[in-house]
């Protein structure tokens, strides 16, 4: 990987630690999604949404659907700008709501199993999927944490981002592993 090109997505996912340090001072949520929540929003910063999908909307809605495993992690987020609005965290208990929520982006838990209508329910209405799911990108997501050898990785699926009408960052890109 060339430095030059990954030293922007170190330094924000860095910088985004170093707020969830000050905000998770009193019971910090695990290791894990304090590293996947840092993922989470860099991702964000990394996509450019059609500017449709904003019309209406005073804030970047950030769903959560299923268990919640970020605990303050991603609360830590609330009120952070993204695309040019504050992030609002929405958790969702079923997948029939996430339309009504207005998501802009929709992390997947793993204890949800994403499903293809949920993800053909949202693609080609702005919605940046992420998951944490063996095969999340496969059924149609656009990105999915996994571990491989200690180290948290992504990969991406650039049809289902086309489809979804949002522009992945060439630096993002050249990050994400091989789908697998």
């Amino acid at each position: 990987m060339d430095r030059k090109r990954g030293g922007g997505v170190y330094s924000a996912v860095a910088a985004f630690a170093l707020v969830l340090a000050g905000a998770a001072a009193a019971e910090p949520p695990p290791l894990e999604y304090q590293a996947k929540a840092s993922f989470v929003y860099n991702f964000i910063q990394f996509t450019d949404w059609p500017d449709d999908v904003f019309s209406g909307n005073n804030s970047f809605n950030l769903c959560v659907l299923g268990p919640d495993s970020f605990g303050r992690a991603l609360d830590a987020l609330a009120g952070e700008p993204a695309t040019g609005h504050p992030i609002e965290i929405k958790r969702l208990a079923r997948a029939e709501t996430v339309a009504d929520a207005g998501c802009h982006l929709v992390f997947v838990s793993a204890a949800h199993r994403p499903s293809v209508e949920l993800l053909k329910s949202v693609s080609g209405h702005g919605v940046l999927t992420v998951g944490e799911a063996s095969g999340f990108t496969a059924l149609g997501g656009v990105i999915n944490l996994f571990e491989e050898r200690g180290r948290l990785r992504f990969e991406v699926n650039r049809h289902a981002a086309q489809r979804a009408g949002l522009q992945l960052s060439s630096r993002l890109l050249e990050l994400a592993a091989e789908p697998r």
